[in-house]
């Protein structure tokens, strides 16, 4: 069980730094190797929205949704074009920016029902609507 402050340092740094790794090494490799890494990247995608589809943990499903949406900026930066590349850099600081805030958001949850559970806080916006807008 990670704390908040390590999710949260994860969803806003590691993730992006990886991708910036990525952005980094794709003119090293040849374009014929374009089509696996994307479909790599594509599965990957796939399998970790079936996880996350099945879990009821609320800090588990913003943890595998950060990874899902770190996936089409991955997918999106590979071919190296002067809007795609760009465009991934703007998904990435975009998402450099919510993501952190969306961790922030799941001990408030705990706070209000204490559990994590989405079978739990599925009511949440009948005890606090603004929490749920945030």
């Amino acid at each position: 069980e990670a704390p908040t402050i390590g999710s949260m340092f994860l969803a806003s740094v590691l993730l992006k730094l990886g991708l910036v790794g990525l952005y980094r090494f794709i003119p090293l490799i040849q374009p014929s190797f374009f089509s696996p890494i994307s479909a790599f990247i594509l599965i990957g995608g796939v399998l970790s929205s079936f996880i996350c589809i099945s879990l009821l943990d609320i800090k588990m499903i913003v943890a595998f949704s950060s990874i899902i949406h770190i996936a089409l900026p991955a997918r999106i930066m590979i071919y190296r074009t002067y809007s795609s590349s760009h465009t991934g850099l703007f998904i990435l600081l975009g998402h450099g920016i919510t993501s952190p805030f969306i961790f922030y958001l799941v001990p408030k949850f705990y706070t209000y029902s204490s559990s994590r559970s989405i079978l739990i806080n599925n009511g949440l916006l009948a005890i606090s609507p603004t929490l749920v807008l945030l």
